[in-house]
């Protein structure tokens, strides 16, 4: 008969399988990850307000100002003729909730400003909380969520109209993705009460 120690370290080994597979799994529903959008990783996505992988401030999140952060790039490609900025959330419980799509940002461009989602310089599309351009992070109360900020360099201008949908953008891509970088932020909504 197995000792209990063996017995604890397989049960303690099959649900950190199954954690990571989740976590995998949620990692997979983000755009960034989906098939179609090849190409390398050389973008380096920043934003001065909140580094890879901590909060993001109060003022970009829906609770606070919901204005767009301010974001910088490196490493577009010479060849771009497009640039599409996606915001996902990848805790979100059903699926990998869009924040802010928008695409013709100026591809000889090194970012964007704060509050850039007003200024309307680009177009923009329809976001899963019910209107058209940024809204800022604003998930359940409890555990942090984190938010991909994804950009992607195209080999040819998309011919979108402004409020589509995540599935149209995709659509539309093809196989004309030449690089891509992502920066991740967190946030954690307080407990109400």
């Amino acid at each position: 008969m197995p000792s209990m120690t063996i017995v604890r370290g397989f049960w303690t080994v099959g649900l950190l399988l199954t954690l990571l597979s989740g976590c995998q799994q949620i990692e997979d529903r983000l755009v960034i990850n989906d098939a179609k959008t090849g190409g390398l990783w050389s973008v380096k996505l920043t934003c001065p307000d909140f580094n890879q992988g901590e909060p993001i401030p109060l003022k970009y999140v829906h609770d606070g100002q919901n204005m767009s952060p301010p974001l910088q790039w490196v490493g577009i490609p010479a060849e771009s003729r497009d640039l599409i900025l996606i915001v996902q959330d990848a805790d979100s419980s059903d699926k990998a909730r869009v924040h802010w799509t928008a695409w013709h940002l100026p591809v000889d461009s090194t970012g964007i400003v704060v509050n850039a989602s007003r200024d309307q310089h680009f177009v923009e599309g329809k976001n899963d909380l019910g209107g058209v351009g940024y809204d800022g992070p604003d998930p359940p109360p409890g555990k942090p969520h984190r938010y991909y900020f994804q950009l992607f360099a195209l080999g040819q201008r998309l011919n979108v109209t402004a409020g589509a949908t995540l599935q149209t953008l995709m659509s539309a891509l093809g196989d004309s993705v030449l690089a891509k970088g992502q920066l991740v932020g967190t946030y954690q909504k307080p407990p109400r009460g």
